[in-house]
């Protein structure tokens, strides 16, 4: 993979998104951005790895809400596109350099004043020039892969400058991570100031004021069953890589159009482990149910028309895998609607915000 290929379609991309935006009248806009900061030093050596300021910049194309979609009025018109993310990780000859495409989400924090204060979702993939090697790369202790996982998250300001340009200004989080599909996999993590400017396709804001608002909602009960495979490589370096597999019924109650909330159980066999408990608990061997794990979660969910993106936090009732720190789990995910039943799936599990696997499978929801 070469980044200068990528560059290209990305062009490609953005401009067949522009001409096709301009033949529906679609209200689009161009945003440029420029990062500055540094790696989170989660762990004593990183100081060492990312000792310098990173720097970054990213190039968006945008499109403004309609209104005319019931999940653009549940959530607040928000904006959503494109973009190409290029990042300095400080250090070149180890953690080498980022480039990320990527999709958004834009809220607007306050619904009359729709362009003051703006939080920032960015989620796709990325390629990192530089990864961990035995024999070229022995200091980055930190990615085990060259294709990761890219995920954003920030609050910007906005002034106006003129019906068509804005500047903008905000705070933001950047991620790395492959999801211990390859170790070692402790991530990146960048806090940055940013700072851009945006130009808009449009001449005037859409009033969403004159927008009706959604009908009433009626409250609504579901149950979810979920079915996820992933897989992860556990310590030492280039080890063999573990297969693992849940299955998780989840209890939803729907309050209004854009949330659910739940209970849920998880049935885990999960191969990794295995080794754990032996170095851990000073064995020589496993009995076949010392890789079962079975939890109990609470969930919440945000539902953004066929999408929906949720959130887990559970507990180990089960579990050959003794450790104060690994007593609670999270999981994070997202599911789209092949039908009013089927969903596709995929999530990561994680131990207290360290990535324990990425999954991908299939779930089956039931109105009650």
């Amino acid at each position: 993979m070469h980044t200068k290929s990528i560059f290209i379609l990305l062009i490609f991309v953005l401009q067949t998104s522009f001409l096709s935006a301009q033949k529906e009248k679609n209200k689009t806009y161009w945003q440029f951005n420029l990062q500055y900061g540094f790696v989170f030093q989660q762990e004593p050596f990183y100081h060492i790895m990312a000792p310098a300021h990173v720097k970054a910049a990213s190039l968006e194309y945008g499109f403004l809400s309609k209104g005319n979609l019931l999940w653009q009025k549940v959530h607040r018109f928000p904006n959503y596109g494109i973009g190409f993310h290029y990042m300095d990780l400080a250090n070149p000859d180890v953690l080498g350099h980022a480039w990320s495409f990527f999709g958004f989400l834009k809220y607007t924090a306050f619904r009359k004043h729709p362009q003051k204060l703006v939080g920032n979702a960015q989620f796709g993939i990325s390629y990192l020039t530089r990864k961990f090697d035995l024999e070229s790369n022995i200091y980055n202790l930190s990615i085990g892969t060259k294709v990761n996982v890219y995920g954003s998250l920030s609050a910007d300001g906005q002034i106006k400058l003129s019906p068509k340009f804005y500047w903008q200004y905000g705070l933001g989080l950047t991620h790395y991570s492959n999801g211990s599909f390859a170790t070692p996999n402790l991530g990146l993590n960048i806090l940055s100031v940013r700072t851009g400017i945006r130009f808009n396709l449009y001449d005037a804001f859409p009033n969403y004021q004159d927008i009706p608002k959604p009908e009433p909602f009626q409250k609504t009960h579901y149950l979810l069953i979920s079915s996820w495979a992933g897989i992860r490589e556990e310590y030492p370096v280039d080890s063999a890589k573990y297969l693992s597999t849940v299955l998780s019924i989840n209890y939803q109650f729907s309050p209004y159009y854009d949330k659910k909330a739940g209970i849920g159980a998880d049935f885990m066999h999960e191969e990794y482990i295995k080794r754990k408990i032996i170095r851990l608990n000073d064995k020589e061997y496993t009995k076949a149910s010392d890789l079962f794990r079975v939890g109990i979660y609470g969930s919440y969910d945000f539902v953004f028309s066929r999408f929906q993106l949720f959130t887990h936090l559970g507990a180990y009732i089960y579990n050959q895998l003794p450790s104060p720190t690994k007593f609670l789990y999270e999981r994070v995910g997202l599911n789209y609607a092949l039908s009013k039943k089927l969903k596709a799936t995929i999530m990561l599990k994680l131990h207290y915000f360290e990535a324990d696997y990425f999954a991908g499978g299939l779930a089956y929801q039931i109105q009650l």
